[in-house]
């Protein structure tokens, strides 16, 4: 693990305008109590088969309304989107909503080719930098020396 700093020297929030039905409204990044709430009801929409795998129930599609309804804000007043307003409205308005909540806020959970390939990035990235601190590193873990 590395020892480097961390440093947020920007704590604002993404913005995204959105026009909707003429009114004007901003997708928001998720802060940590909308992250919070998302996953809460992704986690509430699961359920374990008896072989252990994960099962999504029909409910879990709430957990997508959710998170849009604690991005989502009218841009005159500042007020959040109610999650009735937001499930009164169509798939083809709030899906899109969702997935670009989801994307500037950093929630995409589902592994993709790209997610995939972007963490096997990290991973040789750490290697080479453990490589070029030890030459002599031989990748050996045996105990047997």
């Amino acid at each position: 693990m590395s020892n480097d700093a961390l440093v947020f020297d920007d704590v604002s929030l993404k913005e995204i305008p959105v026009s909707i039905a003429k009114i004007k409204y901003v997708l928001r990044e998720a802060n940590g109590k909308a992250a919070q709430a998302y996953r809460a009801a992704t986690v509430k929409g699961l359920s374990v088969s008896k072989d252990g795998t994960m099962q999504h129930l029909s409910s879990s599609m709430v957990a997508e309304h959710v998170l849009v309804s604690h991005c989502l804000f009218k841009e005159d007043s500042g007020l959040g989107v109610g999650l009735d307003v937001i499930q009164s409205w169509p798939n083809r308005i709030i899906r899109p909503l969702f997935d670009r909540a989801k994307e500037i806020s950093d929630l995409d959970d589902t592994e993709t080719k790209e997610s995939i390939q972007k963490e096997i990035s990290k991973l040789q990235d750490r290697l080479e930098k453990i490589e070029t601190e030890d030459p002599n590193e031989s990748g050996d873990t045996s105990m047997d020396g």
